[in-house]
């Protein structure tokens, strides 16, 4: 018992280095029960009986109150009596914390572990591996029990350690570390068992990369297997920390990325219309340079033309406000378009002035080179319009559009976020506690010794 007690405060600062809510010794956050639960579990993991150590925060005078569903209750630091009725367990108050123990069930507990054994790479029992030279691997294989639960999913962080003895050598392991104290190896594994399939890590493209464990093994050399024991450390508590202004920060993110698709979107929209209407008005405008042409042929008054064509000046404003619109917003590069705009601008109001100048005394060839210059000029224009389009779409389609898709899925990952934060802060009790005390819990699992 008093090997076991050591080298569970050798786990539990452990999770305080971790950073874990467990055993944090911070009075402004100072808990009013604090229950360790101690698993005595065969060397396979299978929990055989469970033992409480609970500590009620002594806040005031008259007598201290909780919850419990322990049985065989007794006093372990003071001599405060104790009545109990029900569930309901009352303490004198001597003005100091209340600690106490009892038996608890091994039925409920929130996470299993199973360990494996194998020598010469073989499957074997430990009464089998006890005592045996070779290689030989353990395998401890955690399972968090509250996935699909009613309640919820408690992420539990589970820490391994074991110490080796002389006997073992060239010593590794996986998703762990070794550390040595004083000549004598002691290897570190730790998981967060569950938490991969609740925040469903494989379905997005942002997480589908993390190898997420949930076991851990070391191997080694001995020239005579033997395991002391094992001690697993279980607490949950670490979502609890998480802010609600950074997940709020996240929740910014994802508005700007939606606004960012949005704009992307409305730019690729308005930019095709850009090309529909710039290709309708084309077809107009080549039968209507034609029709000109073969007017001034034929000596008709260019005049009643101008005018008519003056009269297209509407259309080629509206081509203007759109390619300003490109504009406004600051990123989109229309300075060729909007040279080419210009240059079929100059070309039309040539091919007018032409006309206009012509009077009764037509000068065809300079009818039909201006008009050549209008339709190549907005030829120019045109397919400076149709780039910009494919470009806009082609910068939607491979870029924006899967910075959204990366969108939908953060905005599912934080969601995910706060269920289980919510959760997790819910869970701080494994045998009970009082209506309005605060609480937090621990598990501690030890296996037993494999040894000849």
């Amino acid at each position: 018992m008093k090997l076991r007690r050591v080298f569970s405060g050798a786990l539990a600062a452990l999770m305080l280095m971790s950073g874990a809510q467990a055993f944090a010794e911070n009075d402004s956050d100072a808990k009013d029960k604090k229950e360790t639960v101690y698993v005595t579990a065969d060397a396979y993991g299978n929990p055989e009986k469970a033992e409480s150590d609970i500590v009620l925060r002594n806040s005031g005078s008259g007598d201290i109150t909780d919850y419990t569903t322990l049985q065989n209750i007794k006093n372990t630091e003071g001599d405060e009596e104790f009545t109990l009725n029900g569930n309901n367990v009352t303490w004198q108050n001597h003005g100091e914390d209340i600690q106490y123990s009892g038996t608890a069930s091994t039925d409920a507990l929130p996470l299993s572990v199973k360990v494996t054994y194998y020598l010469e790479g073989k499957e074997v029992t430990a009464d089998e591996i006890a005592g045996q030279a070779g290689n030989v691997k353990v395998q401890f294989d955690y399972t968090n029990n509250t996935v699909g639960s009613q309640n919820g999913y408690v992420p539990f962080l589970a820490i391994t350690m074991a110490m080796l003895g002389d006997d073992f050598e060239n010593v590794t392991v996986e998703n762990g570390r070794v550390s040595d104290l004083e000549g004598q190896a002691i290897v570190i594994g730790y998981s967060v068992p569950g938490l991969s399939d609740v925040m469903h890590f494989s379905d997005y493209k942002l997480t589908e990369d993390i190898d997420w464990k949930e076991s851990f093994s070391f191997s080694a050399y001995t020239d005579n297997f033997e395991l002391a024991f094992t001690a697993t450390l279980v607490s949950n508590g670490i979502f609890t920390d998480i802010e609600e202004d950074n997940l709020k920060d996240l929740d910014d993110l994802v508005d700007d990325i939606y606004d960012l698709d949005y704009a992307t979107r409305t730019l690729a929209n308005g930019s095709s219309d850009l090309v529909n209407g710039a290709s309708e008005f084309g077809e107009y405008f080549g039968t209507y340079v034609e029709a000109v042409n073969d007017a001034a042929s034929a000596g008709i008054d260019t005049m009643a033309i101008s005018d008519a064509l003056s009269a297209m000046a509407d259309e080629l404003g509206e081509m203007s406000e759109a390619i300003n619109e490109l504009s406004a917003d600051g990123e989109t590069d229309t300075e060729y378009l909007i040279n080419s705009y210009n240059g079929l601008l100059d070309s039309y109001y040539s091919l007018i002035n032409v006309l206009s100048s012509s009077g009764a005394g037509v000068d065809t060839e300079a009818i039909t080179e201006t008009g050549d210059a209008l339709l190549t000029a907005y030829d120019k224009l045109f397919k400076g319009i149709k780039t910009l389009s494919d470009g806009c779409y082609t910068y939607y389609n491979d870029g924006i559009y899967e910075i959204t898709g990366r969108g939908y899925e953060l905005e599912d990952l934080i969601a995910y976020v706060r269920e289980i934060r919510e959760t997790d802060t819910a869970y701080i009790t494994y045998s009970g506690i009082a209506d309005g005390m605060t609480g937090e819990v621990s598990f501690i699992i030890e296996t037993a010794e494999v040894s000849k």
